[in-house]
């Protein structure tokens, strides 16, 4: 079963993204992804990036 799940991302390249949990996902189109970002993560694509508020 497939869950959303917000993480943070610990490493970013081109395509692909790893998380706080170890896992390595797909950017699949989600733009302005840095180190730190939390974002929406779905049978191993990145949905969304999680916006803050400061």
């Amino acid at each position: 079963m497939c869950m959303l799940v917000a993480l943070q991302i610990k490493h970013v390249e081109k395509d692909k993204a790893w998380l706080s949990d170890g896992r390595v996902v797909q950017t699949a189109g989600v733009k302005n992804l840095k180190v730190g970002d939390v974002v929406n993560v779905y049978a191993d694509i990145i949905v969304e990036k999680v916006e803050r508020e400061e």
